[in-house]
């Protein structure tokens, strides 16, 4: 498969995962605005690599702190084009926290100066609480790599959850984003996602300007590890 047509079945796949948004006739007419920041930590070295990040949400048009979290995770290169990611996150909001551990394949294709990265996760949330639920995200992106500064990317991905209030398709993100590499263990992206949240009995829609910032402590690996964003 050439890369016109690679390009063309990703375009589709993302307008799938895009056009529920402007076409659920129950979403609430309203439209919230939501900065996250944060802030990724790596290491590692031959087939391991270690991350822990800090991340802070804001929404209602970014008066109102949503929740801060942070979380750790293991990658296992396993090969040049799948990685096993088992991570462990603690999310701290106004109603209480939770600890969501997850585990999770990605998978890794490169062609020419594109890579298309797809991250399949299964997560349990409020672990160990009666409270208990799971869900499981898909995720895509396709970088770009113009050089070795800039790299930009599209991507999508879907949230479906099975709790005792709700079972099926949650959240629906998909969005734009650009990684600018200061060096090659120095990075800072900025990324803005388009996202609708069902809440059960109507959907509610936002906008979410992320920034983060990687720090990478060594880069020493037989296989190059995925880049995508937490969202």
């Amino acid at each position: 498969m050439n890369v016109k047509h690679k390009t063309y079945w990703l375009t589709l796949i993302l307008f799938v995962i895009i056009n529920p948004l402007y076409s659920q006739e129950n979403t609430v007419d309203n439209w919230d605005n939501e900065l996250w920041m944060g802030t990724r930590f790596s290491w590692g070295q031959k087939k391991l690599k270690y991350t822990g990040e800090f991340q802070s949400r804001v929404n209602q048009n970014y008066t109102q702190l949503e929740n801060w979290y942070l979380e750790g995770s293991i990658h296992f290169l396993a090969n040049k084009y799948i990685e096993i990611v088992a991570d462990a996150r603690n999310s701290v909001s106004p109603s209480g926290n939770s600890f969501r551990p997850g585990i999770a394949a990605i998978g890794k294709i490169g062609f020419n100066k594109f890579f298309i990265i797809n991250q399949l996760k299964l997560q349990s949330d409020n672990t160990f609480t009666p409270k208990t639920s799971y869900a499981l995200r898909e995720v895509m992106y396709l970088n770009y790599a113009i050089n070795t500064k800039w790299t930009p990317y599209i991507g999508g991905g879907v949230f479906f959850r099975d709790s005792d209030n709700f079972k099926g398709l949650q959240v629906i993100r998909a969005g734009v984003g650009v990684y600018y590499n200061y060096n090659p263990l120095h990075s800072l992206s900025f990324n803005y996602f388009v996202g609708q949240r069902n809440l059960g009995s109507y959907k509610t829609l936002s906008g979410i300007l992320l920034v983060q910032l990687t720090i990478k402590f060594s880069n020493d690996y037989i296989y190059m590890p995925a880049r995508y964003i937490n969202f």
